[in-house]
């Protein structure tokens, strides 16, 4: 039983450090956008898309304006922001995040680019939905944080009773036989973080030209999916090394423990 538990919480403890570097993490995510190159591409189409109005006729000069505005570090400072919200509202500590352009929509229209009333660049877009006035707010961040404490814990007491029925017992394996679960639970996630990438560079078929946000969304999650590969693979083969190799010293132990009495000792024993 002690086994069976340990697998799970340390299994636990695996997966909540890694999201916790990761995709948790919004400096990860804001590394990962910059990776992507997401600011220069996202800046390009809101360019494209503000310089298409009827209004605009495609004027050269309107879309050299418009460059000047809507660039790629102001974007990258308002993506950033809202990232940064959304990490402190999923941990409670912070408004219900948005990504707000209203202010380079002020500027457009300061410098003469007219902006349609209905324009998603009018009005803050909402990155949580909204929980209405009745509704109790979840917050996974929160949540996340006690998980990994709690997980962490009972791997710690789970850790010391197996030692102390292993050393009742005189039966080391438990231990290490637990760390080679957990070692290839840890690679089948691995696995199946590679697929994913492979899935989604294959069957995801956007492009800058079609649809540069959904094209930076799908670069976004095959990179995260490629990084979370190497990273639990590591893990991964980190725990069965170290598992394999503690399950074979065991063996050894376990072995020399119960070795026969030498043959002088039986012999003094009989004589007596």
């Amino acid at each position: 039983m002690f086994s069976a538990l340990l697998v799970a919480s340390l299994f636990g403890v695996v997966l909540s450090t890694v999201a916790g570097r990761t995709i948790m993490n919004n400096h990860y995510l804001e590394d990962k956008l910059t990776s992507a190159n997401a600011y220069s591409r996202l800046s390009t189409a809101l360019v494209a898309q503000v310089t298409e109005q009827p209004e605009l006729g495609g004027n050269p000069q309107a879309a050299s304006v418009v460059s000047s505005v809507i660039t790629p570090a102001m974007l990258q400072k308002i993506i950033n922001a809202a990232i940064d919200q959304l990490t402190l509202y999923y941990q409670g500590k912070g408004p219900a995040p948005s990504i707000d352009l209203t202010g380079l929509t002020s500027q457009l229209q300061t410098v003469g680019v007219p902006i349609p009333m209905d324009s998603t660049l009018t009005k803050p877009v909402r990155l949580v939905p909204d929980s209405g006035t009745n509704q109790t707010i979840v917050y996974p961040g929160r949540s996340f944080a006690n998980a990994r404490t709690i997980a962490i814990t009972a791997t710690v007491v789970l850790v010391l009773a197996l030692l102390a029925v292993s050393w009742a017992r005189h039966v080391w394996t438990p231990l290490p036989d637990a760390v080679i679960t957990v070692g290839v639970l840890t690679g089948l996630v691995a696995a199946a973080c590679a697929a994913g990438s492979s899935l989604i560079a294959r069957y995801v078929r956007f492009d800058d030209a079609s649809n540069a946000f959904a094209a930076v969304g799908r670069d976004l999650a095959t990179a995260i999916a490629h990084d979370l590969m190497w990273r639990f693979g590591a893990i991964a083969v980190v725990l069965l090394l170290g598992g394999i190799g503690t399950r074979i010293w065991a063996g050894r132990l376990g072995t020399s423990s119960k070795s026969p009495a030498p043959l002088t000792s039986r012999a003094g024993s009989a004589h007596r």
